[in-house]
């Protein structure tokens, strides 16, 4: 029997605008595994919510890891510029 894992990552911002901007820049970067690895990306308020799901917590850790690197890309340069 496969289980899948599952993970939540809600991220805020200052703004809803900020949270708009980052969810379409991080879905226009598909999961490398996509068929593996299902992605939703939601915006509620201010907030990013970020749904991981899928059937190993290997990848998962990887999947979530690589969001959290661009998740902070984006947040200095909103920083930065914003």
């Amino acid at each position: 029997m496969v289980s899948n894992q599952q993970i939540i990552v809600r991220i805020p911002f200052k703004e809803n605008q900020f949270a708009k901007i980052a969810k379409n820049s991080l879905d226009a970067d598909r999961e490398p595994n996509s068929d593996k690895i299902n992605r939703i990306l939601q915006v509620e308020n201010e907030i990013l919510v970020a749904t991981f799901t899928c059937e190993s917590t290997k990848m998962l850790r990887t999947a979530v890891n690589a969001f959290f690197d661009m998740a902070l890309v984006l947040s200095e340069t909103f920083e930065a510029f914003g």
